[in-house]
């Protein structure tokens, strides 16, 4: 997707992913085109693009709200989760 105003008829959802600034969401996957979301995940993982250019990766929105649920509530000063 080029910079700039998405164009009329853009999948926004799908352009998010693409660029990397989107996870797929695994659990919704049977509501779209499936196959187009994940191959655009893989393509924007292989380019490091968006949030997998962070080294190490970062946690899915998902996997995060699961682990601050669990007890692991605060970040230490490198980023890493610390348990309550």
């Amino acid at each position: 997707m080029p910079s700039g105003r998405p164009q009329a008829g853009t999948n926004i959802d799908l352009a998010l992913v693409e660029s990397g600034h989107a996870f797929v969401f695994r659990r919704f996957l049977n509501q779209c085109d499936a196959k187009a979301y994940l191959a655009a995940e893989q393509q924007a993982i292989r380019r490091r693009a968006g949030v997998w250019q962070v080294p190490g990766g970062l946690s899915r929105p998902w996997d995060f709200r699961r682990e601050r649920r669990s007890g692991v509530t605060s970040l230490s000063a490198d980023g890493a989760m610390q348990a309550a």
